[in-house]
Order: structure tokens, then C-alpha cells, then sequence
């Protein structure tokens, strides 16, 4: 039998790391973060990032919080807000077990995925 998932498989701290693409008009600008997370296994989170941009000459740290909710076939929604306002919107899912998460973010103008494991 199938294990049923709900926000407590998302528990923990993990580590991850994506890359992807902005586009504006034509032109796409390539991008890389990683970061760590804390899933509460109640429905929110927080974290800490890095990430650097084609064409800038520094990385840029940062902090999140967000709220996701885990359906039962262990698909889930995430929406993450960084220091400054900004707002991610993410689907995932995540192994049975919760100890892997792969997702992919599904805000307009962007292109990127990545996979999340916890520690």
C-alpha cells in the first residue's frame, strides 16, 4: 500500500540548489541559488540564500519565509516571500519518506527546477 503524504512529510532542514532562466522580451538571463530551508511539518517554512545572476559581478544573499501545503499523493504548493517582498511560487513534490523534494518554480518570466534533500 501507498504511503498517503501530508505537511508533516515536509519536516526538517534541507539543503538545495536550482538554476534557470529570467526572460524579458527575448532575452533570457541565466541564474544559480542555493540555500537551506526549514519545513516546520505544519505548513511553513523559513531559509537562507545565495544566488548570482549573468552579467552581475557579486552574489546576493538573502531570507525567506513562506507557507506550502502537501496533498495526500505527496504533490505539494509552495510560496516563499524574500526579505525585500519579493514572491516564488513553487510546485513540488516530495518522496513518501519527505527526505527528497523536487520542484519546479511557476511564477511567469521564469525558468527553473531543482531538487531539495533533507539533512
Amino acid at each position: 500500500m501507498r504511503k498517503s503524504c501530508n505537511d508533516e512529510t515536509m519536516r526538517g532542514t534541507y539543503i538545495y540548489a536550482y538554476s534557470g532562466y529570467t526572460v524579458t522580451g527575448s532575452t533570457f538571463t541565466r541564474f544559480a541559488v542555493a540555500g537551506l530551508v526549514v519545513f516546520n511539518g505544519k505548513g511553513t517554512s523559513h531559509g537562507i540564500w545565495t544566488t548570482i545572476t549573468e552579467g552581475q559581478a557579486a552574489a546576493h544573499k538573502g531570507t525567506f519565509h513562506g507557507t506550502y501545503k502537501v496533498n495526500a499523493d505527496c504533490s505539494a504548493t509552495e510560496t516563499d516571500t524574500d526579505q525585500n517582498g519579493n514572491i516564488f511560487h513553487y510546485d513540488d513534490f516530495t518522496s513518501p519518506d519527505g527526505r527528497e523534494i523536487s520542484f519546479v518554480q511557476t511564477d511567469p518570466d521564469v525558468v527553473s527546477s531543482g531538487t531539495e534533500t533533507r539533512r
